[in-house]
């Protein structure tokens, strides 16, 4: 009897560690600290490796590992990262293939042994606690926590970017809606959460984060609704999510036909629709920009990672907007970035995987688990979507990714091909 306590209290002791590290790791992931926070920037990337080696170390399961995929992956990143470097001659390129294939070999580890009630407790718990911590900030201290530039009286918190805090607010909206589906509970901590986010969103100023707030709780009442579909019949609950879907890519498709892009080669392009201004903020000259060089070095594999964003491209293309002399780090699209870097090859693969995950995610199918299944679901539309103003595909710390590759792991396992076998008819 005390040895099963002694392995129970045991088995509790490493749960409660993983959660707060993995919670600490969405914390100091979200973004990069202002230099008045942590003085050198170091600190801060050395407590994310930290977090990233003890959750691999402390759950890696030989048995259970997904040995192959994460083999696949981490050679396709390292190779990207080499292919960087021999394209521009910067180790900063191989560093970050180092760290990516790291994140991947930890999200392996932590998906295959840890619950997912865990997983989603700790996400939510490092988001909301840095919400609260960046609202205290522009609240008692604006000095600090409002920008006073370019931006200025938008709130920027911790960071040193008014978009940075926007990002954070719908990652804790995600979170906060997945706990409340993975749980059945907790109704009133999401009411609040969604709230906070939703208003420190409003105070940075950043309009496409605000929409990305609305559009979880619409995605979240959505998959509210599969489930009442599912429980009155199921097969009307497929064909449901089947057609939203479908009716999604169609307005999207429309909204990029029936749109005028004006201002471009400055920075307040945007597009016409139904006689409205859309300001994009030089995000279509940017795209543009990048996508017309993309042959010019290698159309099936790119420029490496992180391979194209360097001075030395910009000496050779010359500049962005002729205006000025702004140089991004990225492209403020994940896609875009995506077959720039990456090159046709990659871009194919991961787009592959992308839908296959969008397929198996429905929010009516119960391979797994059907709470999970809406989880990711509804992440799956916000990572799609986010990533077309905003760029965090390559990122090698992005707490978005750290989700995303659990996904993969999560739906791509032995076990979980073999449940999908036997429920194939």
């Amino acid at each position: 009897m005390s040895e099963q306590r002694y392995l129970f209290n045991r088995e509790k002791g490493i749960e409660r560690f993983n959660f707060f590290l993995l919670a600490g790791l969405v914390f100091f992931a979200s973004g990069i600290f202002k230099p008045e926070l942590i003085a050198y920037q170091g600190m801060q990337y050395a407590i994310i490796l930290f977090c990233m080696l003890a959750l691999l170390i402390i759950n890696i399961d030989v048995e259970h590992y997904p040995i192959r995929p994460v083999v696949v992956l981490g050679v396709m990143i390292i190779i990207s990262g080499i292919h960087g470097f021999l394209n521009d001659g910067n180790t900063h390129m191989l560093i970050k293939g180092v760290i990516f294939t790291l994140m991947v070999c930890m999200t392996a580890a932590i998906s295959t042994k840890l619950r997912f009630e865990t997983i989603i407790n700790a996400l939510f718990a490092g988001a909301a606690v840095l919400l609260l911590f960046n609202i205290l900030l522009c609240l008692w201290y604006p000095a600090l926590g409002v920008d006073h530039g370019k931006f200025y009286g938008s709130w920027e918190g911790v960071f040193d970017q008014k978009n940075i805090l926007g990002r954070l607010t719908v990652f804790a909206t995600i979170t906060a809606l997945m706990r409340t589906i993975c749980l059945k509970k907790g109704y009133l901590v999401t009411i609040i959460i969604v709230a906070l986010a939703i208003w420190c969103c409003l105070n940075s100023d950043s309009r496409t984060s605000l929409m990305l707030c609305f559009l979880s709780v619409v995605i979240f009442a959505f998959v509210q609704m599969c489930q009442l579909l599912a429980a009155f019949k199921n097969w009307f609950s497929n064909q449901f999510v089947l057609l939203s879907l479908l009716l999604l890519v169609v307005c999207l498709g429309a909204i990029a036909a029936l749109s005028t892009p004006y201002n471009l080669q400055t920075g307040y392009d945007g597009i016409i629709l139904f006689g409205k201004h859309i300001s994009l903020t030089g995000r279509l000259t940017i795209w543009a920009y990048a996508l017309s060089h993309l042959a010019d070095h290698s159309l099936l594999f790119g420029y490496g990672l992180d391979g194209f964003w360097t001075p030395r491209h910009f000496e050779e293309y010359g500049a962005i907007f002729p205006t000025n002399n702004f140089y991004p780090n990225d492209s403020h699209n994940g896609l875009v970035d995506l077959m720039v870097n990456m090159g046709v090859i990659g871009g194919a693969l991961y787009i592959g995987i992308l839908v296959s995950l969008m397929v198996w995610a429905t929010p009516v199918r119960s391979i797994i688990d059907r709470k999970i299944n809406m989880c990711f679901f509804l992440f799956l539309i916000i990572y799609v979507c986010g990533n077309i103003t905003e760029s965090d595909i390559l990122k090698s710390t992005s707490v978005l990714n750290v989700v995303f590759f659990i996904m993969i792991f999560k739906f791509f396992s032995k076990e979980n091909l073999m449940l999908h076998r036997q429920s194939t008819p």
